[in-house]
């Protein structure tokens, strides 16, 4: 799909420039992450008002920070070059650090709280271009909170009305919401 899009950018119809400084978390040395990544690099530097900055991203994160890749490579040592990633985009001044895929974000949204940018998605900075209303990010909120707990309470009455068993959601929220330095739970994703 990224492609596609960056084939077809003169049919994009950019009504809002997007005035941001951004950095792309992408990934290298596989054809299609290579497509994936030069791809969403030529969209965002299309985007009126943006200013896109190249930082280096490692090829030892593999295709995607998905849990294969990231057990392939060991949590501490991916940790270590998504955070050499959070830190070059700092250095760079960026204001956003993009990413590709959804594994990514969903990955490495928590780290905005460490920074002074935000980690959003490339389709979404794409859609607020095209004035698109602009979506939630929920689970970056969810991660940035860190409380399972108020998590659940916000969903409970889903999880209720879908006769979800309640433990099994809790645990699941815990996985995936819990702090990092309170739990040492295997990652969900």
């Amino acid at each position: 799909m990224t492609a596609f899009i960056a084939r077809h950018l003169d049919r994009v119809q950019f009504v809002k420039p997007v005035t941001r400084k951004v950095a792309l978390h992408y990934h290298t040395g596989h054809p299609q992450q290579d497509l994936d990544w030069t791809s969403a690099r030529t969209i965002l530097r299309a985007i009126p008002g943006l200013e896109y900055v190249e930082i280096d991203n490692p090829p030892a994160l593999g295709r995607h920070c998905s849990a294969k890749y990231i057990n392939a490579v060991g949590r501490p040592a991916w940790q270590e070059h998504v955070t050499r990633v959070a830190e070059a985009a700092s250095a760079a001044g960026v204001d956003v650090l993009a990413t590709i895929y959804h594994s990514c974000q969903r990955e490495i949204c928590h780290e905005e709280g460490g920074y002074a940018f935000d980690v959003i998605n490339y389709v979404t900075l794409l859609a607020e271009a095209m004035g698109l209303p602009q979506g939630e990010d929920w689970f970056k909120r969810q991660r940035l909170a860190g409380d399972p707990e108020a998590t659940f309470a916000e969903i409970q009455p889903w999880v209720e009305a879908r006769g979800l068993d309640a433990e099994r959601v809790r645990d699941v929220l815990t996985k995936s919401f819990a702090l990092a330095c309170e739990t040492k739970l295997p990652n969900p994703s």
